[in-house]
């Protein structure tokens, strides 16, 4: 599980992987999900995977970004993070939640082949997925 979180002093949604403590960042300052994928697909050799320890190596970092790749396409977040509960979710038509969808790519309507998807509004906008919070 991954999170992005919004840090006032820079103006952006910012990528972390606390389940691996790392962030991405490219030229000292952190990415959020959506430039983490263009960074490791364009093979930037700018992009460096920070822990709380320092940088990692490209040989470090090797392992990480092979797997974490495949996982960076479609992206998601619920309406409200105040709640965890989803019988509390807030919903907005029924939906309760927003996904990033490249453009030209499908929308997903499976999660992991087994679970359905029919609680999410689609965009292509990267204004309204990574907006300034509230």
């Amino acid at each position: 599980m991954v999170s992005e979180v919004y840090v006032p002093a820079l103006e952006k949604w910012v990528f972390i992987d606390p389940q691996f403590n790392l962030m991405p960042t490219l030229d000292g300052v952190p990415l959020n999900g959506v430039e983490f994928q263009a960074a490791l697909f364009n093979n930037d050799d700018r992009l460096i995977i920070t822990t709380y320890e320092g940088d990692l190596t490209q040989e470090e970092a090797a392992s990480y970004l092979n797997w974490i790749g495949k996982y960076l396409f479609y992206f998601d977040v619920l309406f409200d993070q105040a709640t965890l509960e989803s019988s509390d979710f807030k919903a907005i038509n029924g939906m309760t939640k927003l996904t990033l969808v490249p453009v030209g790519r499908k929308e997903p309507r499976i999660f992991q082949r087994r679970y359905k998807i029919d609680n999410s509004y689609y965009t292509h906008s990267l204004n309204d997925f990574y907006r300034k919070p509230q």
